[in-house]
């Protein structure tokens, strides 16, 4: 179980901000696989198709990839954390 926090930089002050509705049912590990096949997709995505049409679509295809366990609910939550290039997580 583990406790996601993203980097917010749209306010003033930018700030650390959880992910609401954990602890999320996955390792620290799963999310670091899902995290690196979606910046591997990124980076060989043409514009404007696949990953880049639809991020939160693709982020959540591959985290349920690596962490099968997922409700679609959680999937859903921690997409945001898959695509996300400044994530923080905490062991529970």
């Amino acid at each position: 179980m583990i406790r996601i926090f993203v980097y917010d930089r749209q306010f003033n002050r930018p700030e650390w901000r959880e992910i609401p509705n954990g602890p999320f049912p996955l390792t620290e590990e799963q999310l670091t696989v899902a995290r690196q096949a979606f910046a591997a997709e990124l980076a060989v995505c043409p514009d404007l198709t696949g990953v880049k049409m639809s991020p939160q679509t693709a982020a959540r295809d591959l985290l349920k990839q690596a962490a099968p366990q997922l409700s679609d609910f959680d999937a859903a939550m921690i997409g945001f954390a898959v695509s996300n290039d400044r994530v923080r997580v905490e062991e529970v």
